[in-house]
């Protein structure tokens, strides 16, 4: 058996060093950073208490209270409850909030009207409706105005198509005349040609004075309405009527007459070429809002219409001006030599405005975006 090692219980052979001269003389030890830590817990060993459940998260509703009359504030399922005051966050009020007071049953929307056959749907003043697509459908009502802006466009381009055709015919007209009258007259060289043209330019002042019998002069007495004393220069006719006056003076004997419609004929076209030319361009440049309402008013009377009642009603408009505007329209008859002189709208354009709103209803009631 061998023997141990002499040095092995001895320990002085490497003494450690002695630290306790480094101490600070209270003689306190270092904190230990590790003093306040819990304490090690073995993972393997399942023998330990579980940590506690958590808490149920809290009712926003609160309890419901099954003697509470039900409202309409919230539903929990079948029992529909009031709300409770105080969940987690405030004090129950002293007393028990009073019971709501049920609102007021909204009011059931107004039918849309359809568009009927009333006198008072023309200038529908209801803002104008919506199409599916957003875009605007025209107005609630057919308007007047927009049927006699359109009836203006047509006419204008009726008398300007007439224009354009019989001008060039009554300048034929007029050299024919000239080559007549050159032949007749009694002279030679440039002195039958000077008359001939002489001759010619007095057929001319004759039937510009001809045609001064197309307007009659009227003076309107105001009688019982509010407005002054007026004479204006009222058309026989309306429209194409004044054509009429081309054929000259029917007091005139038959062979006079033949005489004069033979020898005015070229004055006569050039004239009507002039007019209808005017008349085209008077109706294309007409303001229609100056005329609607007066329109209107011709269209809903029942009859003749009076001057005096007439001018009173549309006070803002010269006389003279409205009654020239007037009579560029086809449909509106003057009567000066009625008692007491007025004027009317013919049948024809009353069923011709019907005619148009029917056909705008149908349009409409169809979903055609009229006005977009």
């Amino acid at each position: 058996m061998t023997a141990p090692h002499p040095n092995d219980d001895d320990d002085d052979d490497f003494p450690l060093p002695d630290r306790s001269a480094d101490l600070p003389d209270d003689g306190e030890g270092e904190d230990d950073p590790f003093a306040d830590a819990p304490p090690e817990r073995n993972p393997f060993d399942l023998g330990e208490d579980e940590l506690p459940p958590p808490p149920p998260p809290a009712d926003p509703f609160g309890t419901p209270d099954p003697d509470a009359e039900p409202t309409d504030t919230y539903s929990l399922g079948e029992a529909t409850v009031p709300p409770k005051w105080g969940v987690d966050l405030n004090e129950a009020p002293a007393e028990r909030p009073a019971k709501r007071r049920p609102r007021p049953a909204a009011p059931a929307a107004k039918p849309v009207a359809p568009v009927v056959d009333d006198e008072d749907e023309d200038f529908g003043d209801a803002p104008p409706a919506r199409t599916r697509s957003g875009g605007k459908a025209g107005p609630a009502k057919p308007k007047l105005r927009d049927w006699l802006e359109e009836r203006c466009k047509k006419e204008a381009k009726m008398y300007a198509l007439g224009a354009a055709v019989l001008a060039p015919v009554g300048l034929a007209a007029v050299g024919l005349t000239w080559l007549v009258l050159a032949i007749i007259v009694p002279a030679d060289g440039v002195i039958e040609w000077l008359l001939a043209a002489i001759i010619l330019a007095a057929l001319f002042w004759v039937n510009k004075q001809a045609g001064d019998a197309r307007t009659i002069r009227v003076h309107v007495e105001p009688g019982d309405r509010n407005i002054k004393p007026v004479t204006v220069d009222v058309p026989r006719g309306s429209g194409l009527t004044w054509l009429m006056y081309l054929t000259g003076s029917r007091d005139l004997p038959g062979i006079l007459q033949f005489l004069g419609t033979v020898t005015l004929f070229g004055p006569r076209l050039c004239d009507l070429a002039y007019q209808m030319g005017r008349t085209a361009q008077e109706l294309w440049t007409i303001d229609v809002d100056a005329i609607a309402d007066p329109v209107k008013t011709l269209v809903r009377a029942d009859g003749k219409v009076s001057f005096a009642a007439f001018f009173e009603a549309h006070n803002k408009l010269s006389p003279q001006g409205l009654v020239d505007r007037l009579g560029k329209i086809d449909g509106v008859l003057f009567l000066p030599t009625s008692q007491p002189p007025g004027l009317c709208v013919s049948n024809a354009m009353k069923d011709e405005f019907a005619a148009w709103r029917s056909k705008w209803q149908e349009r409409r009631t169809a979903g055609d975006r009229l006005f977009d």
